[in-house]
């Protein structure tokens, strides 16, 4: 769950809506990490900006479907699955679709992006 000292790490490129989920979630007491995109290189995970990604760092994961980079949300869960199968995965997308693709692929459960973002705002 959410709460103090619990680490999160956001793939989100909507800025503004990346900006709601994150400040929501460090006034819950969390530990926010924010990545634009993603791509696997080799073996290895790197946001856009080139910093490497440690897994172990990640109590959760909330994953937008299309982002920058040569992953997908439902590209990506499958591999946080299998580096860290103890990681709680989260999708978060417009696209209804992509959302179950993303459960399909190892997100423990996906929300409307919309719906999450109008929620937290008025939260």
């Amino acid at each position: 769950g959410v709460g103090p000292g619990r680490r999160v790490w956001i793939v989100e490129d909507d800025g503004a809506s990346a900006a709601v989920i994150v400040e929501w979630l460090r006034r819950a007491g969390c530990v926010v990490e924010h990545s634009v995109g993603v791509s696997l290189v080799g073996d290895r995970l790197f946001d856009r900006d080139g910093r490497e990604i440690d897994l172990a760092a990640y109590d959760a994961a909330v994953l937008d479907h299309y982002f920058p980079g040569n992953l997908t949300g439902s590209t990506l869960a499958p591999i946080l699955r299998n580096r860290r199968p103890g990681l709680a995965i989260v999708g978060i997308s417009s696209v209804e679709d992509a959302n179950r693709r993303m459960r399909e692929a190892g997100a423990g459960w996906s929300v409307r992006k919309a719906f999450l973002v109008n929620a937290l705002r008025s939260s």
